[in-house]
């Protein structure tokens, strides 16, 4: 399901672009508000297809990804973002997980992924994750 809202509509600047990737709708729904409320333009995606298309239409600033979903899960989202060779290959992900991150490290570390959240996480560190991409954008 894709969703945008533009802040401009809202009345207020936009502060980054985010894309949201996740599976799950009450938390892709707080994610998109959390950030909306702060002034951010926020496109979501429920899955690591629609995600990649989205990528491939419009330009974004940070994504903010869960990582285990149906069908195309976080771990090939990232691969095939990184391996890309287009404009979005280097763009920041914010990797959010209820099952740990020990399991990634690697993954992490080889596509340069720095910044990820616990489920259930604080909405204020989904923000201060966001707003380390603020002077970047």
């Amino acid at each position: 399901m894709l969703t945008y809202v533009s802040c401009s509509e809202q009345g207020s600047t936009p502060i980054l672009r985010v894309l949201v990737v996740e599976d799950d709708p009450n938390h892709r729904k707080l994610a998109r508000q959390v950030l909306e409320d702060n002034g951010h333009d926020v496109l979501s995606a429920d899955d690591g297809e629609e995600a990649l298309a989205l990528l491939s239409l419009r330009d974004f600033d940070v994504v903010v990804l869960d990582m285990r979903m149906p069908g195309m899960d976080g771990r090939e989202f990232i691969r095939r973002v990184r391996t890309s060779g287009r404009e979005f290959a280097d763009i920041p992900i914010i990797v959010m997980t209820g099952y740990g991150i020990s399991q990634h490290r690697e993954l992490f570390q080889r596509y340069a992924i720095r910044d990820f959240l616990d489920k259930p996480y604080d909405c204020d560190h989904l923000l201060d994750r966001v707003r380390n991409y603020q002077a970047r954008a």
